[in-house]
This record gives structure tokens, C-alpha cells and sequence, in this order.
């Protein structure tokens, strides 16, 4: 593989490119790409880093943004996408716990049925 094409391939993965159109770019076949990659793991490790380097960007500028400005309202959103558990808006303990026996038989006797203890809390069952 020439320092050409992996130039190519460095270029197109650091931008967000999905492998196959990096060697649409470079103008390899994707099976050369697997092949050399196989061969060389050296050169696999840094097909991923690359592959990673925008989401790394974009981590340190949302990262950078919320440190400098302080901004509660982009914390919180960065800690729900990143902690759904603990951080959504709805109880998380209150939606993973079991439905109860007498809750169960309660819905029973009124024809209600439900998929689990968060479908029941969503139509406000519970």
C-alpha cells in the first residue's frame, strides 16, 4: 500500500468517512484495505484511531464548551445521553423495578394489560 493511498485513507476516516467510501477515496478495493489490515495490526490500530478521531474532536469540543461556559443546561444534556440510568428525566429505579404481585392482579381485575413497569408508569397505570 503506497504512502498515497494511505494519505487517502487517513484523510477520508478522519472526517468521518465510513471505510468503504475511505477506499472509494483512496481507490483500493475494500478487500485490500481487510487484507492489509489483517497483515499488519500495527496498521489496523491506526485505521481505528483515525476512525475515532472526529468523534474524539467532537467529545472534547462539547467537553471544552461546557467547561468554559459553565452552561448547566449543556451539562445536563451531555449526562443524559451519557448516563441514561442515572440521569434521565424519569426515575430510573422507579421504571426498572418488577411490577408487584398486587399491582399485577390489581390491573388483572381491570382488564388492564401492560409490557412491564415503565409501559405501566407511561400510561399512567402506576
Amino acid at each position: 500500500m503506497t504512502e498515497q493511498v494511505v494519505a487517502k485513507l487517513e484523510e477520508a476516516l478522519k472526517m468521518g468517512a465510513p471505510r468503504t467510501e475511505a477506499c472509494l477515496w483512496a481507490k483500493i478495493d475494500r478487500s485490500t484495505l481487510h487484507r492489509h489490515m489483517e497483515a499488519d495490526p500495527t496498521f489496523a490500530t491506526q485505521i481505528e484511531e483515525w476512525e475515532n478521531d472526529l468523534v474524539m474532536a467532537a467529545r472534547r469540543n462539547v467537553a471544552d464548551a461546557i467547561r468554559r461556559k459553565k452552561n448547566v443546561h449543556d451539562s445536563w444534556a451531555y449526562l443524559r445521553a451519557k448516563r441514561k440510568v442515572e440521569f434521565s428525566e424519569n426515575s430510573a429505579d422507579e421504571e426498572e423495578q418488577a411490577i408487584t404481585c398486587e399491582e399485577l392482579e390489581a390491573m388483572s381485575n381491570l382488564g388492564i394489560v401492560v409490557k412491564n413497569r415503565q409501559d405501566a408508569i407511561r400510561r399512567g397505570i402506576l
